[in-house]
């Protein structure tokens, strides 16, 4: 993700303790969560077809408990620390009005978190948006409601000339741990290797705060991550880093994420018919557009669109 992912720059960032990239995330266990949000009801309408649809044991509780990673702009910290925002927290709360029960939003510090947490039942689903790929796809299913690009986030001027995964051999790069990223540099080192070159440098981190600090302090030359994602951090350094390696595949062939289930989950078909009427009804849209995130609204929301496009 990508599984796609926080903050940025000197006194500026605000550090949180954990991460995604989607496209992304790295650790065992079920880790105590961050913070909890519990949306409210939003004005969407109820959907009576698609409240029916849901599973008595959800409808039972009143609530579907979904998981997440921080990964601004799509959910994010509040400067008070505690408040969640961004793009998923304002789905979750059109979700909540359209099916009926509440979406409560839980930040785990890491994507391996997310996944023993759904394994385990404590949650019914992962938000995201998470990274839809080979790996995470033979144990789960995926509603894809984003598309995204993978870029670097280098020092401004990029001293380094990193603007391609073909110039990362020999340099330091950071990546979100066992994220879909962190797999890509790792396979394109091997081909350094191969060819002659020094490998790359490669240095995972659990969040985005501590890797965006790591090129500000020059620990590392770039951070490879998603591009939605690092453009909300470009605008909190100010300028001090740049986007490098825009416009180009960077080893990723029409990247896809969203919202992840239990392989044969009931719900799965209840997001895909749900967030289809909310891309319908434009309700997706201008919550894609508050944040920023229009260029990387999916078209056509779909299952496990990212194994089908890889």
């Amino acid at each position: 993700m990508p599984r796609m992912h926080r903050r940025a720059g000197g006194a500026a960032l605000i550090v949180i303790s954990a991460l995604t990239l989607s496209a992304c995330g790295a650790g065992s266990g079920d880790a105590a969560p961050q913070a909890s949000a519990a949306a409210s009801t939003s004005q969407v309408a109820l959907d009576q077809k698609l409240r029916d649809a849901l599973p008595k044991e959800v409808l039972d509780k009143g609530t579907l408990n979904a998981t997440m990673v921080t990964f601004p702009p799509y959910i994010n910290y509040k400067d008070d620390g505690k408040t969640l925002e961004g793009a998923s927290v304002d789905l979750a709360e059109a979700l909540s009005g359209l099916l009926g029960v509440k979406v409560k939003t839980e930040i785990v510090p890491a994507f391996s978190q997310a996944i023993t947490g759904i394994q385990s039942g404590r949650y019914d689903f992962g938000l995201g948006p998470y990274a839809d790929n080979a790996d995470t796809a033979k144990s789960f299913d995926f509603v894809d409601w984003i598309q995204e690009f993978v870029v670097f986030a280098v020092p401004k001027g990029n001293p380094a000339k990193i603007d391609s995964l073909e110039s990362t051999c020999g340099h330091s790069i950071g990546v979100l741990g066992g994220g879909s990223a962190e797999t890509v540099i790792q396979k394109y080192s091997a081909t350094c290797v191969s060819s002659g070159k020094s490998p790359v440098k490669v240095q995972s981190f659990q969040d985005v705060n501590g890797a965006i600090l790591a090129v500000q302090s020059k620990r590392i030359e770039a951070y490879f991550s998603s591009q939605a994602s690092l453009t909300y951090f470009m605008g909190k350094t100010g300028g001090a880093l740049e986007l490098a390696g825009t416009g180009k595949a960077n080893g990723f062939d029409k990247l896809r994420q969203g919202s992840f289930f239990p392989k044969n989950s009931k719900l799965t078909g209840v997001l895909l018919d749900s967030l289809k009427k909310l891309q319908s009804d434009g309700t997706l849209g201008k919550i894609m557009g508050k944040w920023n995130l229009s260029g990387n609204e999916l078209p056509d929301i779909g299952v496990n669109l990212g194994t089908a496009a890889s």
